[in-house]
């Protein structure tokens, strides 16, 4: 905090040795700051920029590709259960004409052959019905008709003892 009392004799240097590894190691910070300074404008790498951008597309054309094959597989399952739904409210409705078109070797198809054999079975079976029907109904007119013209009375009783038909001979009796 003085001034110099005489002329000046000398010059004294303090001085500290910085490592050569805490320069380099600087060195390193200050480029990746200036590295990250730069990436934030994208114009600055246009290559860069290239590979991200065909990178976006490229990861956008997968997931295009993906969700249209997702709803190819779907539309693939529910248009023969849709089928199938309808061909259900037809046999339901009475219509046992019904048939439902099956397409591939799935699980699917399986059960769609099944359904077209249940209506066919059932076809056959209500064609069965009705030609068991007929042909009673025409054994019981002919019961009728002969025990109608026979002289003799015939009454006929159900298991409790009810009478439940008799011929005109048994009424005049």
């Amino acid at each position: 905090g003085g001034k110099p009392v005489g002329p000046v004799a000398g010059v004294m240097v303090v001085s500290s040795y910085i490592p050569v590894s805490l320069v380099n190691k600087v060195d390193e910070i200050a480029n990746v700051f200036d590295d990250y300074t730069k990436a934030t404008n994208p114009l600055k790498y246009p290559i860069k920029t290239t590979y991200l951008l065909i990178l976006v597309m490229i990861t956008l054309v997968i997931l295009f590709v993906a969700i249209w094959i997702g709803l190819y597989m779907a539309r693939e399952l529910t248009v023969p259960v849709e089928r199938l739904v309808q061909g259900a409210r037809a046999v339901g409705a009475g219509n046992l004409d019904v048939t439902v078109s099956a397409s591939g070797r799935d699980e699917i198809a399986v059960l769609v052959e099944s359904f077209n054999r249940m209506t066919s079975d059932l076809r056959e079976n209500r064609s069965r019905l009705i030609q068991a029907s007929s042909d009673l109904e025409k054994r019981r007119l002919q019961l009728e008709a002969i025990l109608a013209n026979i002289g003799t009375g015939v009454v006929a009783t159900d298991s409790s003892g009810v009478i439940t038909t008799f011929n005109r001979a048994a009424a005049r009796l």
